[in-house]
């Protein structure tokens, strides 16, 4: 079963809901001040906080600051945010993924040790970088939920099927095509 959270929420304070920052903590600091966010708001971040951009790292301390010192930010993990997993299982995923993505947590954490994987890391060499330097951001990772629910809706990253709330973990992550249809 996976992680939901219930919150139950003040209907007279404002909800602020992001998701996809993927390590643009620039925008996203500029988002939340055009949004004249305080911290009196809810603010859910739902998932994907990493990958993609120049500063996952940056932007997933950012964020663990907020989870830690403001009493109404939630966050919701996506699939960019544990994606390390196929590198821990040592599978083909994890290393297409990094040599695809050049601009990830991953990278970002093997080149603060001065290496790099396109030098011929092997994904167990990788797996113990992230596991042994990155224990406390990795653990924070996987600790956030799937999904709040509250009376009025859910956030959850991608999607919610019928079976909810017995979703399964992917499925949550990811918007599969035949969940593509929406219904009121």
């Amino acid at each position: 079963m996976i992680d939901i959270r219930n919150l139950s929420l003040d209907p007279l304070i404002r909800v602020i809901v992001i998701s996809d920052i993927h390590a643009s903590l620039t925008l996203f600091k500029e988002l939340l001040k055009k949004l004249n966010y305080t911290e009196e708001d809810y603010l859910f971040i739902n998932g994907d906080l990493c990958e993609k951009g120049l500063n996952s790292l940056d932007l997933v301390h950012y964020v663990q600051w907020m989870d830690k010192n403001l009493q109404r930010v939630f966050i919701t993990k996506g699939n960019c945010d544990v994606v390390f997993r196929h590198v821990f299982r040592g599978n083909d995923i994890g290393r297409q993924y990094l040599n695809r993505r050049p601009q990830s947590m991953m990278h970002e954490m093997i080149a603060s040790t001065g290496q790099s994987f396109s030098d011929g890391m092997s994904l167990t060499k990788a797996s113990s970088i992230f596991q042994d330097i990155f224990e406390q951001e990795i653990e924070w990772l996987e600790s956030l939920p799937i999904a709040y629910e509250t009376d009025d809706f859910i956030i959850v990253h991608a999607a919610v099927d019928e079976l909810w709330p017995n979703t399964e973990e992917a499925d949550a992550y990811i918007l599969l095509p035949s969940m593509k249809k929406v219904t009121p």
